[in-house]
């Protein structure tokens, strides 16, 4: 599962992808992040954030983002910076 929040008329928010264990490694969370980026481009939005952990747990996560073309950047909306999140930005 995963959520498209708008941010601004121009911008939104990848928010809460999830999958199964058993569907893990399987192409499920490409599957739902090529989704929710499909439905802001048909929304009209030209930019798509996201915010994720800095644990090891979100290590594969920052990786699929960054290989559909996400780039880190500063914390947005009402996000505040700490040593346990961080932030993305893909223009679409």
């Amino acid at each position: 599962m995963g959520a498209l929040k708008r941010l601004d008329d121009a911008a939104g928010e990848v928010k809460s992808m999830r999958s199964t264990p058993e569907a893990r490694g399987r192409g499920a969370g490409h599957a739902i992040l090529r989704a929710i980026m499909a439905e802001a481009r048909e929304q009209g939005l030209r930019t798509l954030y996201l915010e994720t952990g800095t644990t090891r747990a979100y290590d594969a996560a920052a990786r699929l983002y960054t290989r559909v073309g996400f780039v880190p950047c500063d914390a947005f909306a009402d996000y505040q910076p700490s040593p346990h999140n961080r932030f993305f930005r893909l223009a679409l």
